[in-house]
């Protein structure tokens, strides 16, 4: 196949890479292709075998679009995760398991921050919904592809 046929020639790269991984949340950093400073600080719920509205997703390469949701707008979507749907990068500050008492504002999806602290008690991501928008502005619309793994 020709890099003209390629869908994904031209298409961003961007690593999320996971770091600590405790009962209020999994915090990660997000990098943007070629870059070796992270551009935003994420959060997801602990790993819970995948679980629909329980658990971050899985590692591996993800295909992500611009599109509407429901309860969201216009946002990230992170397409083709087995066994689940609806993942979204989009604001909020915690990601606890709601099961241990904490608190949650994702049902498995990714939230950006412009770093990691502590809110009430909890950690949490800061800045949540100024790191949305410049993830958005950023991006602009393009799709891109996004690598998930752990150190």
């Amino acid at each position: 196949m020709s890099n003209e046929d390629d869908e994904s020639v031209g298409v961003m790269d961007i690593r999320l890479v996971r770091h600590t991984f405790s009962h209020q949340g999994v915090e990660g950093f997000l990098y943007y292709e070629g870059e070796d400073q992270a551009a935003f600080a994420t959060l997801e719920l602990p790993w819970r075998d995948n679980a629909r509205g329980a658990s971050c997703i899985p590692r591996g390469r993800y295909e992500c679009i611009w599109a509407k949701s429901p309860r969201f707008g216009m946002c990230y979507h992170v397409l083709d995760v087995p066994g689940r749907a609806n993942i979204l990068f989009h604001n909020g500050n915690y990601a606890g398991n709601l099961k241990l008492g904490f608190r949650s504002d994702s049902s498995g999806c990714i939230l950006l921050g412009m770093k990691h602290g502590v809110l009430g008690g909890q950690k949490a991501v800061i800045n949540s919904r100024a790191a949305r928008r410049k993830f958005e502005d950023d991006l602009a619309g393009e799709k891109f592809l996004l690598t998930i793994d752990e150190r």
